[in-house]
């Protein structure tokens, strides 16, 4: 079977209920700035996942939808050299079960798995969909 590969212009859905967030897949450099989280402390690897989680948000959220501002208007993302601004990852992960959409964006790291595991049961984690959509024409 052939190995799959995601383009820097493929977005991935990630659906959590009546919400979605779209994703795109992370430039080496920003994985290597992930990685940099994790610390070894007696041969054992301990990642640092909240900053973990808001590098990967920076740098792959790219829309969502399923939410609204105060007054009632879609919600939309602030970018910044096509990444998110630092404000805007706050809110990102202020208005998202927390864990879920961390657990997702570590899972999909460096592929799409076919199920996305809730890490306290160890089981498929319930209502979380992933999807990938065809590539964006004229987007990076």
């Amino acid at each position: 079977m052939p190995v799959k590969v995601l383009r820097s212009t493929d977005r991935v859905k990630v659906s959590i209920g009546k919400t979605a967030f779209f994703i795109s897949p992370l430039k080496k450099e920003h994985k290597f700035e992930i990685m940099a989280q994790t610390k070894r402390t007696s041969g054992d690897a301990i990642e640092n996942l909240e900053k973990s989680s808001r590098i990967y948000i920076k740098h792959a959220l790219k829309d969502v939808k399923g939410f609204v501002d105060y007054h009632g208007n879609p919600y939309k993302l602030s970018f910044e050299d096509d990444r998110l601004t630092d404000d805007c990852v706050e809110e990102v992960i202020s208005m998202s079960e927390d864990s879920e959409l961390i657990s997702c964006c570590m899972q999909i790291i460096n592929r799409i798995p076919d199920k996305i595991i809730d890490f306290t049961t160890g089981e498929k984690m319930k209502g979380v969909k992933l999807e990938v959509m065809k590539p964006i024409e004229g987007s990076g």
